[in-house]
């Protein structure tokens, strides 16, 4: 599922990136998620 996609996916970016870093590939990926999803 999406959501569950988006979740991994922020858990993965958090650990490899800073919080603000994270926040904003979460964000982006959620941007994307919306035109594609």
């Amino acid at each position: 599922m999406a959501v569950a996609m988006a979740v991994v996916f922020q858990v993965v970016i958090g650990v490899f990136y800073s919080r603000k870093e994270a926040v904003l590939t979460i964000m982006l990926f959620g941007v994307v998620l919306a035109i594609y999803g």
